[in-house]
């Protein structure tokens, strides 16, 4: 599955994505697997925002020198 997976859902599925483009549901659902087309993104600046808004939202994985420091709630052992 491409990662323009995760943009059409958090968009509210293909049928949503699809209707706000004007585009069939069944095109939107194949950019699940290939990915959203460079000149529909291009010729709809909003597509891109939103991905820039998506990331910002998610969570990002910890720095290594984070995961490397002990853990302060742990109980000492005897």
């Amino acid at each position: 599955m491409h990662q323009d997976a995760q943009l059409i859902a958090w968009l509210g599925g293909a049928s949503k994505f699809a209707e706000r483009l004007g585009f069939s549901v069944q095109r939107v659902q194949n950019w699940k697997d290939r990915g959203i087309s460079a000149h529909v993104e291009r010729d709809h600046q909003w597509i891109t925002d939103e991905r820039r808004a998506m990331a910002a939202t998610t969570t990002q994985p910890q720095s290594s020198q984070e995961l490397a420091q002990p853990s302060t709630s742990a109980k000492e052992v005897e």
